[in-house]
């Protein structure tokens, strides 16, 4: 028991934490929920619901919210362990929550007339949600050649400056080409309804993306943060398949359930990353406390082992 201990205070990543039975049966619950949700919206998803304009920026707030805090969490991962892994998600992570502000502010009726317009909305969208299917691929194919003995090269700071700026470069391009360059690109809304392009190639093309993620995700799954990903790329290929086959307007009540899902698997990631890291900083902090006591007692041992100087 004490050994086992011993190897989980050493460990100082969540992409080298073992998971649990216990987090193995909650990631098992929580995908059960989802599949839950899923199956009793399919049957009403296409069923018009009130235009609730104010419901998409709420979302959107919440999840820019929790990706930019997940994002800052795995860069503070990448600066102790220099992780390339850790180090793509967290890029991922950033990308997903900076693109959101543009996504938000061309989304129809929010803010009408700010910034661009429903074909822009519908193109950020896309490029939104292929920003974690591809972080998590990155992270899977880097996570099997990761060493934790490999040798930092470069300032961890000066890594993640440079990948802010291009991230931050990456979401400006993307915003520019999806407002001013929009007649560019193939149109993905007529009116409310989504075009032939969306039904026949986005939604399956990001399926695809979603999909390839998982299998190359599940071949790895050695580590907590591997099912929570699982879990992430789960909801995703469910969202999509909603927003596929059976919500093909928006307002309806899968274009309401596509946006619950993104919601639901960004807060659920957050928390589990804050209570995990929680607890594996707990570990480390009550070993070093240990080893303090241990040093003390050794001390005092040592103290009294000395013979005593006699006075005459």
């Amino acid at each position: 028991m004490h050994a086992h201990a011993a190897t989980n205070t050493n460990v100082v990543s969540l992409a080298d934490a073992p998971v649990t039975a216990r987090q193995r049966r909650t990631v098992l619950a929580v995908a059960a929920f989802l599949l839950a949700a899923f199956a009793i919206t399919v049957p009403f998803a296409q069923v018009q619901l009130p235009a609730f304009v104010s419901f998409n920026p709420s979302v959107e707030s919440i999840v820019f919210a929790n990706d930019l805090v997940t994002s800052i969490l795995l860069y503070s991962q990448y600066a102790i362990t220099r992780s390339r892994a850790i180090l793509a998600l967290a890029i991922g992570y950033l990308y997903t929550a900076l693109i959101v502000i543009p996504h938000e502010l061309t989304f129809p009726g929010a803010f009408t007339g700010l910034f661009g317009g429903p074909q822009s909305s519908a193109w950020l969208y896309y490029f939104w949600s292929a920003g974690t299917p591809a972080a998590v691929i990155i992270y899977a194919l880097l996570g099997n050649s990761d060493r934790a003995d490999r040798p930092a090269t470069g300032s961890a700071r000066t890594t993640i400056a440079r990948s802010i700026a291009v991230v931050t470069l990456l979401v400006l391009g993307l915003s520019w080409l999806t407002t001013a360059g929009a007649s560019l690109l193939p149109s993905l809304m007529s009116g409310d309804h989504y075009s032939n392009m969306v039904i026949y190639v986005a939604n399956p093309l990001a399926i695809v993306v979603a999909a390839i993620a998982f299998v190359v995700l599940w071949g790895r799954r050695r580590s907590v943060l591997d099912y929570w990903l699982l879990l992430a790329m789960f909801s995703l290929i469910l969202n999509y398949v909603v927003a596929a086959f059976f919500a093909r307007q928006r307002f309806s009540l899968g274009f309401y359930a596509s946006r619950g899902f993104t919601l639901v698997t960004s807060m659920i990631v957050l928390a589990l990353l804050l209570r995990e890291m929680t607890n594996l900083y707990t570990r480390l902090a009550r070993s070093n406390l240990m080893l303090e006591r241990e040093r003390g007692n050794r001390l005092m041992k040592l103290k009294r082992s000395q013979p005593r100087s006699s006075t005459k």
